[in-house]
């Protein structure tokens, strides 16, 4: 579980470093200096936020994109091709 998706899968408006700060001393991820105003979430509700945000679709990066629109753009290509359009 990544912490800080989590708790701002929970609180969206939060900012990390300023209203709460995640740290490991070797035990593991931790929040400290929870400075938010609402409470801090517990290990059930973090749990809970992380399978929601495992679940959403990923975003993709701008070359993932580039090269899905190559692979639409070649089928769409092939489908011309091999369809008979040219015969």
């Amino acid at each position: 579980m990544i912490l800080e998706k989590a708790i701002l899968k929970i609180y969206p408006n939060a900012v990390p470093h300023k209203d709460f700060l995640i740290t490991d001393s070797g035990n593991g991820p931790e929040i400290k200096n929870w400075k938010y105003n609402k409470p801090i979430p517990t290990t059930d509700q973090l749990q809970e936020a992380w399978l929601l945000v495992e679940s959403e679709p990923k975003e993709m990066s701008p070359l993932e994109r580039l090269e899905q629109q190559q692979k639409l753009m070649q089928r769409a290509i092939d489908d011309i091709i091999l369809g008979g359009m040219f015969k």
